[in-house]
């Protein structure tokens, strides 16, 4: 009872101190009331310091696998050496300057940093930052999930319907459009003979009649282009449609993509794009029977090898010896339909076992595993689409066991891709149980067993920040279920899935989910788990993955080294003090008891000019 009343008159004194703070505009700081105030802050920064122990990057692995024991010995023999370390902690505190510098300068202006706003807006506002660009240069690994349709730039995509690009086969493309408006687009084709459409209402024109029909000519046809290829144009919030409006520019443009020339040009500057992301490794999406030339559509097999000799060539051509350790390569993921009849599950299955007993004549392996995805919303909960999969998976588990040196096994599902709890994402405890990763799971936080269960079972979500906000599955990131992930150190990789249609680049993804997405104390730390994770969790074999790490090491100790140069001791000094400063102008109570007392020890009087003038000339 003693203690409750000595507790009492303690709360008691400090809501006299705080009532004398709010009543006069200089109060007298009593020195007790100062030091309750700092014994609490400690406190509470001690639970924070837990807190960022046990989240993401920081927390130890309890379950490591054959993987991450190759992974951590590369890291342990290279990157834990002592000047290495002292490297790595000198940038990390410069890098957290700026990341804290984004992030007070985007709390000046909370209906922008911190509410709904264009994520279009806010990806061209950080491209014109120091972190951006240092991030450009990061090495990031391997990126998991590439459609091979619109993994490249959106520029690139829009150069494929003029001249320079189609090349000889310009007079042999077509465009589908509204039978009275050449500007209303629906399709491509290349044909050696005019086109017939099966719709009433639309008709195939040359494109060159089409592109000069529009009176600003060809830049008014690319313009008109792009407005339908971005994903500025899903307007609802989610379910069926925005998938069906995220589906209307690969309709469009299908029948340019899967032309066997032209992909294989889309698929060369894609990877030469990556190359300049200091991306080292690909899994690329395909789908069977869409890519064609002018005499017909390409078989399963002959899908397989197009994609396989297109990037072998590309490897080849940038690598003396055709090995990873100084470029990029690639394997290829195949996508099956779900919810479909069953004699379509049957096919796809059939067509993928051919494939793997193709690929397994020719080392190393192409072929890295399947991918299962399509609409959640809509969907009856009672009959999840992937349950008539699971007979098809074991039994190619079973094969697997019985056939030594295959590897190309790996299943990766689509699921949670809603926002919805237990009415669309069913799909989520089929993915857990039996994929390797799993795209998106945005609905995962709000399933904790489930949450553990992928842990345990160390199931990776691939993260795709820019993707989600372009579908409209979220609106601001500072909501996104990836900071649930992050704090209860679920295994995680970033990937922008369809950059092309989103207009960014896999360098916005990490920006995004380092400023906006991971706690401000969130370090260097988590941004290479992110990329080591990408090896991890990738079909590359053992022998792959350690060829890669190492070559990963190599890019990351010279980019830090040249991280350290470019943010040079002058120019931090500038940030730290205008970093300060930005601190120091928020309100917060508890901090301003002793706000004087900061400000003297921080900066002298004659010293605050100097820092507002640095402020005026960098805003």
């Amino acid at each position: 009872m003693r203690s409750v009343r000595i507790l009492f008159g303690v709360s008691l004194f400090c809501i006299h101190q705080l009532t004398v703070y709010s009543e006069f505009p200089n109060p007298p700081v009593y020195p007790a009331a100062v030091t309750l105030i700092k014994e609490h802050r400690a406190l509470v920064q001690e639970l924070k310091e837990r807190e960022t122990i046990l989240s993401f990057g920081n927390a130890e692995d309890k379950n490591k696998s054959q993987r991450q024991k190759i992974i951590d010995q590369i890291i342990n023999k290279t990157i834990k050496d002592g000047a290495v370390q002292n490297l790595e902690t000198l940038v990390n505190e410069k890098l957290m300057i700026l990341k804290n510098l984004a992030i007070e300068e985007g709390l000046k202006k909370p209906d922008q940093f911190l509410g709904v706003h264009d994520f279009t807006d806010i990806l061209v506002e950080s491209r014109e930052t120091d972190l951006h660009k240092i991030l450009i240069k990061m090495p990031k690994g391997a990126n998991l999930h590439a459609h091979s349709t619109s993994m490249s730039t959106l520029q690139t995509l829009l150069e494929m319907p003029t001249r320079k690009f189609c090349g000889a086969d310009y007079e042999n493309v077509y465009v589908l459009h509204n039978n009275y408006d050449y500007s209303d687009i629906r399709g491509f084709k290349v044909s050696n003979q005019p086109p017939t459409s099966t719709e009433k209402n639309l008709q195939y024109s040359k494109l060159k009649e089409v592109m000069f029909s529009n009176k600003y000519g060809e830049k008014g046809f690319i313009d008109g282009l792009k407005s339908i290829l971005t994903l500025k144009s899903i307007d609802k919030h989610h379910g069926e449609e925005a998938w069906t409006a995220m589906s209307k520019p690969y309709a469009v443009l299908n029948g340019l993509l899967n032309y066997a020339p032209f992909l294989e040009k889309i698929i060369e500057k894609s990877l030469e794009e990556m190359m300049k992301e200091n991306v080292q490794y690909v899994e690329i999406r395909a789908t069977f029977g869409m890519v064609y030339d002018l005499k017909k559509v390409l078989s399963p097999e002959e899908t397989f090898q197009f994609y396989k000799d297109v990037c072998t060539k590309f490897t080849k051509k940038h690598l003396a010896s055709g090995m990873p350790n100084r470029g990029i390569f690639a394997k290829i993921t195949f996508i099956g339909p779900v919810g479909p009849t069953k004699e379509q599950h049957e096919d796809f299955f059939k067509i993928y076992k051919r494939l793997v007993k193709k690929d397994k004549e020719a080392y190393p392996l192409f072929l890295n595993g399947f991918e299962l995805e399509g609409p959640e919303d809509g969907m009856s909960p009672a009959t999840p689409t992937l349950d008539s999969y699971v007979p098809y998976i074991k039994e190619l588990d079973t094969y697997l066991e019985t056939n030594e040196n295959i590897t190309n096994m790996n299943y990766y599902f689509n699921a949670g891709q809603t926002k919805t709890y237990k009415i669309s994402d069913e799909n989520l405890y089929d993915a857990v149980m039996l994929a390797k990763r799993i795209g998106h799971a945005y609905t995962l936080p709000k399933h904790p067993y489930l949450m553990e269960l992928a842990k345990k079972r160390d199931v990776c979500i691939e993260v795709s920040l820019t993707a989600d906000l372009a579908t409209k599955l979220n609106f601001d990131l500072h909501s996104h279920p990836m900071s649930e992930m992050l704090a209860n150190n679920v295994q995680m990789v970033i990937t922008p899935k369809n950059p092309a249609f989103q207009d960014s680049t896999m360098t916005d993804d990490f920006y995004l989910a380092f400023v906006y997405v991971a706690a401000q104390e969130h370090d260097l730390s988590v941004l290479k788990k992110l990329i080591l994770n990408s090896f991890k969790y990738s079909g590359m074999n053992n022998e792959e993955l350690t060829e890669a790490v190492e070559a990963w090491v190599s890019k990351y100790m010279k980019w830090l080294k040249e991280t350290n140069q470019t943010l040079s001791a002058t120019k931090m000094k500038d940030d730290r003090r205008k970093l300060e400063w930005l601190k120091l102008e928020r309100t917060d109570f508890f901090k301003d008891v002793v706000t004087d007392e900061l400000r003297e020890q921080k900066y002298p009087k004659n010293e605050y000019p100097a820092i507002k003038e640095i402020i005026n000339a960098r805003s």
